[in-house]
């Protein structure tokens, strides 16, 4: 009997180290092999705009929608306003993005959002592309992708080339931002005929951001 209740207490103190073990060995394994923990998005839809503001660089004006100054929530030009250089933020609701046809889908939420960003970005930019030998008044050549950013935290992709309009040619970046209330579109010309836009610009696109009205409701 003694004999058989040390054997038996060596067999389970044996068992149970490897168990403890095997434990030991899964948990490396889990720890190794699962991505990197991702923050859960909080994704409340609304087609309304929310508030998009900017700093004005030097030597730039701010348009007020409000005095029919311009039709984008957003608009900075060049002080002489001569030509169309500068930015122009444009929104669209997810209602009127759905009605576009073909830009993407199914869409509205954070899982797909990169996918869905990168789709619209592509087929704007191919509606922008000049496919009929210059007859149009505006349209876009030379065009290239643009690493990805952020703006104000969210994700953008763009996509860069030379802006043609009513023959005068603008060198010119063009971003995309998909959030909460819909999708924004960040339009930067420079001067007229010139290789490279304004630095100034470039970085008041790095200013961009919105805010979320105090009566703005969620879609229901």
């Amino acid at each position: 009997m003694p004999l058989c209740t040390k054997s038996s207490a060596v067999m389970t103190h044996s068992f149970g180290w490897i168990v403890a073990q095997l434990l030991v060995v899964l948990l490396l394994l889990s720890a190794c092999s699962s991505p990197d923990p991702v923050p859960s998005a909080t994704w409340v839809l609304r087609d309304s705009a929310d508030v998009v503001d900017i700093d004005v660089p030097d030597g730039w004006v701010r348009l007020d929608p409000a005095k029919g100054e311009t039709a984008a929530n957003l608009s900075i030009v060049s002080s002489s306003r001569e030509h169309r250089e500068g930015i122009n933020v444009m929104y669209y609701s997810h209602e009127s993005v759905g009605f576009a046809a073909g830009y993407v889908g199914p869409f509205f939420g954070p899982d797909t959002l990169e996918d869905d960003l990168h789709a619209y970005r592509d087929r704007m930019r191919d509606d922008w592309l000049d496919t009929d030998g210059g007859t149009d008044s505006l349209f876009y050549t030379d065009t290239s992708l643009l690493p990805d950013r952020e703006i104000d935290g969210y994700l953008a992709a763009g996509f860069s080339g030379q802006y043609h309009r009513d023959g005068v040619v603008y060198p010119a970046e063009v971003w995309c931002v998909w959030r909460e209330d819909g999708v924004w579109e960040i339009y930067i010309k420079g001067f007229p005929d010139e290789d490279d836009i304004p630095q100034e610009l470039l970085d008041a696109v790095g200013t961009i951001r919105w805010t979320v009205p105090p009566t703005a409701p969620p879609n229901p």
